[in-house]
């Protein structure tokens, strides 16, 4: 939660499914679209570093997905 809330989120959780726990959500939420996007430009070496050394833990068969969520802000 650290690195994502140095780069700007608000809000941060990680979750694990009750069914299987070696799966985990992380949720993160950022003041907008495009603030999100520009996290994107500045990850440092350091978080690639984190991100590398997470994916380690990935087992066999499994993958990282990344699903965006968007508030509507109309209702």
């Amino acid at each position: 939660g650290e690195m994502r809330r140095r780069n700007g989120a608000y809000y941060w959780e990680l979750y694990h499914e009750s069914a299987n726990p070696a799966q985990f959500v992380e949720i993160f939420m950022d003041e907008s679209w495009i603030e999100h996007l520009r996290q994107h430009e500045r990850v440092s070496v350091a978080d690639r570093e984190i991100q590398r050394r997470a994916k380690q833990y990935l087992i066999a068969g499994y993958e990282v997905k990344s699903k965006h969520w968007l508030a509507d802000r109309e209702s």
